[in-house]
């Protein structure tokens, strides 16, 4: 079995064994097929809200994006390679939620050295994953706050 479903994930704490297992190899693989080395040092973690069709009790509405249900985290390298991912119910904040998933990366990976995550993993993302872990967050600030027409091309 190569991938689990998402009530697996939320009754497993959001991890799953043989995925874990199974992506641990590949990441190492393709990391090392392309010259770098085995084991990352730099994770990007962020966030998305989706409705499921099972009824759950760990839902909630995610206030920001409109959405009633769940919400997950994923940590990746720089290559896109899957380090962790964490499910829970929509309504808890980023700040708080990636948390979970940022320690996860980091017991798999112990040489990362930082995160980069946007504007919802700032303050208290920051201080927990300095605290806790001794690590850097990078926080991607959004360029132009406005929407903007792009010219014709």
């Amino acid at each position: 079995m190569l991938f689990c479903t998402s009530s697996k994930l939320v009754a497993n704490g959001g991890y799953c064994l043989t995925t874990s297992r199974h992506t641990d190899m590949l990441v190492t693989i393709v990391r090392k097929d392309a010259g770098r080395k085995s084991i990352p040092s730099y994770g990007l973690i962020d966030s998305q809200s989706a409705k499921t069709t099972s009824a759950s009790v760990d839902s909630g509405f995610d206030g920001g994006k409109k959405v009633n249900d769940r919400k997950h985290h994923i940590v990746i390298d720089t290559m896109g390679n899957l380090l962790a991912i964490s499910v829970h119910a929509a309504n808890v904040h980023d700040t708080k939620s990636g948390i979970n998933p940022a320690t996860k990366a980091y017991e798999k990976c112990s040489t990362l050295e930082k995160f980069c995550g946007d504007e919802g993993y700032s303050k208290l993302f920051e201080v927990v994953v300095a605290e806790q872990l001794g690590l850097g967050v990078n926080i991607s600030k959004r360029l132009k706050p406005e929407f903007e027409v792009l010219p014709l091309r």
